[in-house]
């Protein structure tokens, strides 16, 4: 088909975690080695990939790919699973060259780092658990994460949510916006409160976009 002529596409291959739920699969402690960060060069043409993470950024768990604007810079989010200790694995963010290269890490500590979005200034949004604190069900309890933001190499990191439960999948509208999944259940079911929020780079101004009242659809992400 001559419409799939668009060009090389990016994705993840991912090993799925020991627990998929839709709240843990994005916790390092769950992750499980194998996957990378691919191409497919030829779509509609060729089924071949090549790699981007032959060999680094180490053993471990990719997810969340995002590609900027113009088109020469990656950034995914990497779990290694070389440490030992589960409790002790975190996603951090990575970035680098379309081609693979020049690979460095934009995170690190003991927090949760995913979904990282590129907006038009040059600085990032992603998900992230440093707000701190846990959700209200489930045992041992699950971090809470929500939008931040951080420069281009991932310095000055900030908050732009404390949403008390998880929001997820942040995307840029044409109006400069934030457009992400807020799970919103205060004072109501559970289930029904997972739609389209929107917010300001500064975190300011948090509103419902669509759907936040609706049950069907039950939710709404990416």
């Amino acid at each position: 088909n001559p419409l799939t002529k668009t060009g090389p596409l990016l994705f993840i291959k991912q090993a799925p975690g020991t627990f998929s739920h839709q709240l843990t699969q994005v916790y390092g402690r769950y992750a499980r080695p194998g996957g990378g960060v691919l191409v497919l060069d030829a779509p509609g043409e060729s089924l071949a990939v090549r790699s981007l993470t032959t060999s680094a950024p180490g053993t471990g768990s990719f997810q969340t790919p995002e590609v900027s604007f113009d088109g020469r810079s990656v950034m995914f989010a990497f779990c290694s699973t070389e440490e030992k200790q589960q409790d002790a694995r975190y996603y951090h963010l990575y970035r680098m060259n379309a081609d693979g290269t020049a690979l460095r890490r934009l995170t690190d500590g003991a927090n949760d780092d995913f979904s990282p979005r590129f907006l038009p200034d040059g600085s990032i949004v992603f998900i992230s658990t440093r707000r701190g604190g846990f959700h209200r069900c489930g045992s041992p309890g699950c971090p809470v994460y929500t939008l931040a933001a951080a420069d281009a190499e991932g310095r000055n990191i900030h908050l732009l949510s404390r949403h008390e439960v998880q929001e997820w999948d942040p995307a840029v509208l044409h109006d400069g916006r934030i457009l992400y999944t807020r799970w919103d259940y205060v004072d109501r079911h559970a289930v029904f409160g997972q739609q389209l929020w929107t917010t300001w780079p500064d975190g300011s101004r948090p509103a419902g976009y669509y759907g936040n009242y609706t049950r069907n659809p039950v939710g709404l992400w990416e």
